[in-house]
């Protein structure tokens, strides 16, 4: 949902007057912030003014507050791959040889690798290790944004792999496991 213009002017005088002690917004500045913020949905500008108000010691600039609103979109993008190698964790387990995006790829390369993740205690993997998962992803997330090459396995073995490459044989199926693309648009909120 967009902003309405007297609800952002709200917003923007209470960080201005919370972190700009030495300036004021004069009509042409506020107008500059408007044009640039103004097609971000509301729920993640009230949350990027907070972040401002709360972390900043000067009123940022509109590129900042562009930032803080899209921490929101990589914190859910990362709680979203979270979900989908928690439900792969279930499904598939230590045995099968599993592959998903890149960034999630070298998530769990870091975080010791599928067969080991496999096997943590579900209160440590929606506890800290979680905490873990989407720190890491995010900065994957990150840097494959920001052009940045990222190294990640192209699978990710199971039990069965090394133990039949162990033995000389073929390597079993690898399973693709991605968000289908209905449900990655519920969600998102159902865009």
């Amino acid at each position: 949902m967009k902003i309405t213009n007297s609800e952002f002017k709200s917003l923007l005088m209470a960080a201005h007057s919370t972190l700009d002690k030495t300036g004021t917004m004069t009509p042409e500045r506020a107008k500059v912030y408007w044009e640039a913020l103004q097609d971000i949905p509301v729920d993640r500008l009230r949350i990027a003014f907070m972040l401002a108000i709360k972390r900043d010691k000067f009123m940022p600039k509109p590129s900042e507050l562009i930032e803080y609103a899209q921490v929101q979109d990589m914190t859910l993008r990362a709680q979203q791959a979270h979900i989908l190698v928690t439900s792969a964790m279930r499904r598939y387990g230590a045995y099968q040889t599993v592959t998903f995006d890149p960034a999630i790829n070298s998530t769990i390369e870091a975080l010791g690798g599928w067969r080991e993740i496999c096997g943590i205690d579900r209160d440590i993997w929606h506890g800290y290790r979680k905490r873990d998962f989407v720190q890491i992803y995010t900065r994957n997330v990150g840097m494959e944004l920001g052009g940045g090459r990222l190294e990640a396995p192209l699978r990710l073995p199971g039990i069965f792999e090394v133990n039949n490459v162990a033995k000389g044989l073929n390597p079993p199926r690898c399973v693709q496991v991605n968000i289908p693309t209905a449900l990655l648009a519920l969600l998102e909120g159902g865009k």
